[in-house]
This record gives structure tokens, sequence and C-alpha cells, in this order.
């Protein structure tokens, strides 16, 4: 006897993702319907949420049909109306496994650096602005290495540093990628920030979604504002406070009673040499605006106006204690 699959009810928001997603995948978009996709993806949350989430269950397969798997081969040579529905069942029932959990389930596989030719690497107090062939609007910090896969600039390995991608959405959909060592972040068309640390990455959504997705395979939707830091086995919200992009690529780090370890932090890839400061230094809390292109100045100010000393040595080892 045989045995009948159980039936998956979709909403509305799913359910025109899978046929856009088909429409998409079909070679048969005009104009016309990609600005239909575009004022359907920008229309509400519940749209993008339900594209980005569709996108990230069908991504290992996509990656297969690069590859050559059977399912690309033989989508090629079916008829249009073949083809459309072939699609249409295989997105749906990849959805289905996004669904239940199982899509994101996806091996991490550590890439060789044979794979990626090097985009981006800038030294002390570099920062550099580009923007990509996709009309994405990437910063680049100073002291950061940013490299993209051969022949995708939406598939991107940030390697150290820190990074903002102001994101433009893809004609045929595809989601833009960020790879750090703990993980993956994951968006159709967002603003964010991405950092890595030795305690993990740290992901800033000030525009639509983003997904991210561990090393262990945990996952988190961020909505505009949300701030975390996510390691290889752990996602941890920190804020949801952010409603503005990052000041440091128009030179200035904007602290609001914030630990004076972060602003350091923020200053040491813009100081020739090295800044180290005390744990008990490390917690006084600082606000203000900071040049972060003279470090000097910012040094003094930080003098200034903390209880704190801030001494050099061999005008390259800077030592910040607190008084």
């Amino acid at each position: 006897m045989s045995r009948q699959a159980p039936r998956v009810d979709f909403d509305d928001a799913a359910q025109s993702a899978i046929e856009w997603a088909v429409l998409l995948r079909s070679g048969e978009m005009n104009s016309d319907d990609q600005r239909a996709f575009d004022r359907w993806l920008n229309g509400s949350d519940k749209n993008h949420a339900a594209w980005l989430k569709l996108q990230s269950a069908l991504a290992p397969f996509s990656r297969a049909a690069a590859n050559g798997s059977v399912m690309a081969r033989e989508a090629l040579t079916l008829t249009n109306a073949s083809k459309r529905k072939f699609l249409r069942n295989s997105a749906a029932s990849v959805a289905v496994l996004g669904i239940s959990g199982l899509a994101g389930a996806a091996l991490w596989q550590r890439q060789t650096d044979a794979q990626y030719a090097l985009n981006v690497q800038t030294g002390t107090g570099e920062r550099r602005d580009i923007v990509l062939a996709d009309r994405t609007h990437l910063f680049v910090n100073a002291k950061s290495t940013v490299r993209a896969r051969d022949g995708s600039f939406r598939t991107l390995q940030l390697r150290s540093g820190t990074m903002y991608a102001d994101v433009a959405a893809d004609r045929h959909g595809s989601l833009f990628s960020v790879q750090t060592d703990d993980g993956w972040v994951r968006t159709a068309a967002a603003a964010m920030e991405i950092a890595t640390s030795d305690d993990g990455t740290l992901v800033s959504v000030q525009r639509s979604h983003a997904v991210i997705e561990t090393l262990s395979g945990l996952r988190a939707m961020l909505q505009p504002g949300d701030v975390v830091r996510f390691s290889r086995e752990s996602i941890k919200r920190i804020s949801s406070s952010i409603a503005a992009g990052p000041s440091w690529p128009k030179g200035l780090f904007v602290a609001s009673d914030v630990p004076l370890s972060t602003v350091i932090d923020a200053l040491r890839p813009y100081y020739r040499g090295f800044i180290r400061i005390t744990p008990d230094a490390a917690g006084r809390r600082v606000s203000g605006v900071f040049q972060l292109d003279d470090t000097r100045q910012a040094l003094d100010q930080i003098a200034q106006t903390l209880p704190v000393n801030v001494a050099t040595y061999a005008n390259c080892i800077v030592m910040v204690s607190a008084r």
C-alpha cells in the first residue's frame, strides 16, 4: 500500500515566493515582471522574510545545479511549460525541507585560498569604498581582508576586520552571502555591518532583513536594528537600538556610553604601532566623537576627558591605564 506524502500548506507570502522563484529561473522573465517582482519583494516585511527563507533553503540545491547536477541537466532539456512545472514542484519540495529545518543542515566545507581571488586588503589607516558589479556598495575598514569567490561578487569571505555592505537586490533573486570563520550572513538586499574578532562575528542590520547561520547549524533572522554576535556554536543578541549605519566610513567613531575598550578597538586599525589598555581602564564609560584618521588627537581627547593615563613609548607603543 502506497503512502501519500503529507500535505504542507503555505501562506500567501510563501506561495508567492515559490511562484516568483519559478519565474526567475524559467528564463521567461521580462522587464515588467522584474518591476513587479521588485514591488512584491519590497511590499512587506512578510514577503521579504518568505523570500529569504526560500532562498536559504534553495541555496544547497543551487550550488549542486552549478556543479552540473542531474536536476540542472533535466531542467535544461524540458520545454518551457514542463520546465516551469518541474521548477515549481522542486521549489515547493525544497521549501518543505526549509520549513522543517532540514535544508539548513548543510555541512560546513572550509574553502581553500585557491578558490578565492583577493578582492580587497586594506592597510593601517586605509579605508576602501567599492561599488560591485551588482550595484552593491561595499565599505572596507582599515586592516581588513575581503575575498570574493571567483566569478561571484555576491559571495564574499571576510577574512579579518570590518566591512559594511549596502546590498542591492539581484535581478535573479540570488542572496548576497558573507562567510567568516564562524558561519554565514545572507540577505537579499540589506544594509549591514559585519566585523570579525577573537570573540566571534558581530553583525548589525540597518535596513531590511538578514539570516545568520553558524558552523554548527544554528540560525537566526535579523530585523532592522538588531545587533548579534555569533560564534561557531552560539548566537547572542546584543542590542536592538541601532538606527543608522556606522560612522567609520566617514573617518569617525561615535561613542555613546560605551566601554573605553570599544573606542580603543576602533582606533587600533588606524594606529601605526600597538595600543594596550589595562583591565581597570577598559571598563571606563565614554561618550564622544573621535577622529579615526588622527589617532594621536583621539588619544589626547581620551586622556583629557577620562580619569586615565595615556603613555607613549618609543613613538609606537601606547599604554592606557586608570589613574
